[in-house]
């Protein structure tokens, strides 16, 4: 039986540029798990105008017994999120990746410059912030001192031992194990294991060979497209293709510019607050709580379920 809900059990909130799209393309795969037609929907930030019957049609219909979610890059960058998702989702599991703050807007500016977006000098963009036009909406880009640690502690005060903050440095490491991180966290029966996951870095720098794409997804084109009876699952079907064909191979990836020593000084607090999160380890709550990874080989777990 198919069921719609307006409220999803988990919410992957960001950061952009944390591997959201890959843990996006791989969560699909999890048949304990129904994601919306496409990531980014941004109901919360953008568009709670259009109301939860919009966002229900959007998340689509779940199967009995699966787990629905959504996967929100753009949640973090808004501070007013946190409280409205508390609000209108109780009892929703929240995921971070948080990645270090001066590799995290080095890569942000330079990705935001290769999709031809009139971003202003590094400098400029960290003290200054930055305004973007998507989705019909307007995302903020704010890293003035301060503001990073304040919209971090945002999201773990609000969601306490219901949110996961996870070390991005860690995940892209050792991507297996922050999928299995996920499921025992999101309390999903064990399903990927070593060649049950697409490995590639999906959205990886080098692979945004097709910029037109994303100009074409800003332009709100797809979406409609998508709201045509008969076509949402066409759509569905294609957006992975589309990102496999942008992806890199495991291990690849480009290299933002080399960041300005001023900018390093300016977000030295945020990098030391970074550390100070993560040194109990790379898995840890929003109460504080560390968790430990999972074994690599996963031994004693019971056998990963099969896809459908």
């Amino acid at each position: 039986m198919l069921t719609r809900t307006c409220t999803p059990h988990f919410v992957v909130a960001g950061m952009p540029r944390a591997g959201t799209t890959f843990l996006y393309h791989n969560l699909q795969r999890h048949p304990a798990v129904h994601l919306p037609w496409r990531k980014e929907l941004n109901y919360l930030n953008l568009h709670r105008d259009r109301g939860p019957r919009w966002y229900a049609d959007q998340l689509g219909a779940a199967r009995s017994g699966q787990r629905v979610g959504d996967v929100e890059p753009g949640y973090f960058l808004d501070p007013e999120v946190p409280d409205r998702l508390r609000e209108s989702a109780p009892g929703v599991r929240v995921v971070l990746v948080l990645r270090e703050p001066v590799s995290w807007i080095a890569s942000v500016h330079a990705h935001l410059a290769r999709q031809s977006e009139p971003v202003p000098p590094l400098r400029d963009f960290v003290l200054r912030g930055w305004d973007r036009r998507q989705d019909g909406g307007i995302l903020r880009y704010r890293f003035a001192p301060r503001v990073l640690e304040a919209l971090v502690e945002r999201w773990r005060r609000t969601f306490g031992p219901e949110l996961l903050v996870v070390d991005y440095a860690w995940f892209a490491a050792d991507r297996l194990g922050a999928l299995q991180a996920l499921e025992s966290f999101l309390e999903l029966p064990p399903y990927f294991a070593p060649g049950r996951f697409d490995d590639r870095r999906i959205n990886a720098s080098r692979g945004r060979a097709l910029p037109f794409v994303g100009k074409l997804a800003r332009s709100g084109a797809i979406d409609r497209l998508a709201g045509v009876p008969g076509l949402r699952a066409a759509v569905r079907r294609a957006r992975p293709l589309v990102d496999h064909v942008m992806a890199a191979p495991s291990g690849a990836g480009g290299s933002a510019a080399p960041v300005p020593p001023e900018v390093v000084a300016l977000l030295a607090p945020a990098t030391r607050r970074h550390r100070d999160i993560f040194a109990p380890g790379p898995l840890v709550r929003g109460d504080g709580a560390s968790l430990a990874p999972l074994a690599p080989s996963r031994s004693g777990s019971p056998e990963p379920i099969a896809a459908p």
